[in-house]
């Protein structure tokens, strides 16, 4: 911290992602993992992401891939300078995927099409799975479920107040 960097720390961790573009072109930083990819599965990457205080320009964009297939990508998030904010990728592969055995990479990306100076900062990916809901049940949004409670809440109170 300090200087032309941040103000506070954002990161946890003493490797971190960094790419730095100042001409027109793409700069990526990739790693294959040793997983594959899975049928009836949900996927969520998640990551932190910086911007120092003097970077002009911030962007970027994070692909989870299989073999050599783009599977979802998503845009960073516009954030300020000297400040940081997470960012989740989240991909569900299906019941008969056709890229199920495929090994799983994470790439991160950066594009320049200006000529400007580009950068953007990661730290703490983790991609996370998890079975697939299938059997065709509907979960229920959090609201539903802060409607449903406090209409029971409601409801005990007016059965307290009749006794």
């Amino acid at each position: 911290p300090g200087g032309n960097n941040w103000s506070s720390t954002w990161w946890s961790g003493e490797a971190i992602g960094y790419l730095q573009l100042n001409q027109i072109g793409t700069v990526s930083l990739s790693q294959v993992l040793s997983t594959n990819l899975v049928d009836n599965t949900v996927y969520s990457l998640d990551m932190l992401i910086g911007r120092r205080t003097f970077t002009p320009i911030f962007a970027c964009t994070v692909q989870l891939i299989a073999g050599s297939t783009v599977l979802d990508s998503v845009s960073c998030p516009t954030i300020s300078g000297d400040t940081s904010s997470t960012l989740n990728l989240t991909y569900s592969s299906g019941a008969a995927n056709p890229l199920t055995g495929e090994a799983l990479k994470i790439n991160l990306l950066l594009t320049n099409a200006t000529g400007g100076f580009y950068e953007a900062f990661f730290d703490d990916l983790s991609l996370t799975a998890r079975a697939a809901d299938t059997t065709g049940g509907e979960i229920p949004e959090p609201s539903a479920a802060l409607l449903l409670g406090g209409g029971l809440v409601a409801v005990a109170a007016w059965r307290s107040k009749r006794k």
